[in-house]
């Protein structure tokens, strides 16, 4: 039996809370009409990096500011066994 939607909801955000907890950058970008209502859920898994656009054409207006604050973001890589 597949999971239900909600499951995988909260398997997405525990995934999401172990990458952060590992210190793993995430942006969240979310498109078209079906995002709305859904703002909380997107802001547990993004935090404050949370964007949203009308379509694909208003990507083009995100990019910058999508650029910017990933590559703001020192980037270090540590591994331990």
């Amino acid at each position: 039996m597949p999971p239900l939607e909600d499951d995988v909801s909260s398997i997405i955000i525990l995934i999401f809370y172990i990458l952060q907890q590992k210190k793993v950058h995430i942006t969240v970008v979310g498109i078209g009409d079906k995002v709305l209502g859904h703002e909380d859920e997107l802001a547990e898994i993004g935090g404050e990096n949370v964007h949203f656009a009308k379509d694909f054409g208003d990507l083009s207006d995100l990019y910058k500011i999508v650029l910017d604050e990933i590559c703001s973001k020192l980037v270090t890589y540590t591994h331990t066994f």
